[in-house]
Order: C-alpha cells, then structure tokens, then sequence
C-alpha cells in the first residue's frame, strides 16, 4: 500500500524556493526542492530522519560524557594539586575552560606519557 504523500516546506530555502548566494548558479533555484518552495515526502520519511536526529544527538552526548571522563582523567592523574586543577579548568572563560588542558593533554598522548585506555562509546 503506498503511503500518502506529505507536502514538507523545504529546509534548505525555507519554501521560497531560491537561495539568493547561490544566484550564479541556475539563477539561485533550490535544488532539494527545485525550486517549490517543498517537498514531498511521507511520515515514515520524516518518523525516519527524526530517528536519525535522536541518534546524533545520542551519540553526541555520549562523547561529551567520555571526553570529560578522559580530561577529568587526565587532569586528576597529572595535577599535583587542587590549585593547578582549578586553574587549568578555569583557563578559558569562553566555552568549557578545558582549551589548554586539551592541548596539554594532546601533548602528552603524543608523547606516550598519557593513555585513555576506556574505549569510545560507540
């Protein structure tokens, strides 16, 4: 039985159907949905492609939370005090403050002084 037919509005040009940086190259037209303005798909598609999303986002997450366990890790086993911990963490005030912990660590993994042994995730 064929699944009945959804009209989605296009992500890519957000239903305008032209992208105006793209103006050089067949005069802007969408190419996903050629130049509509949508496209047609189907639940199972969308059901789908959110599935997908989830997943990402998943597997992201999971990332993060080993890659804080290997620079907590890192930082544990080489800070000889809780100051130069503190420190390191708080290098950066932009983002997670681990910047130049990571390069150190890096450094360190480089030279063999420093082994994660606990695999990726996935």
């Amino acid at each position: 039985m064929a699944q009945t037919k959804i009209k989605k509005e296009c992500g890519k040009c957000g239903g305008s159907g032209f992208l105006s940086h793209y103006r050089a190259i067949s005069a802007g037209t969408c190419f996903p949905c050629n130049g509509k303005g949508y496209i047609l798909t189907t639940q199972s598609a969308i059901n789908q492609k959110e599935k997908r999303k989830q997943q990402k986002e998943e597997k992201a997450a999971l990332m993060r939370q080993w890659s804080e366990k290997k620079m907590n890790t890192f930082l544990n086993e080489f800070a000889e005090d809780q100051d130069f911990l503190n420190k390191m963490k708080g290098m950066n005030p932009e983002g997670n403050g681990y910047q130049l912990a990571f390069n150190l660590m890096q450094v360190f993994e480089a030279q063999g002084k420093f082994e994660y042994t606990e695999p990726k995730p996935f």
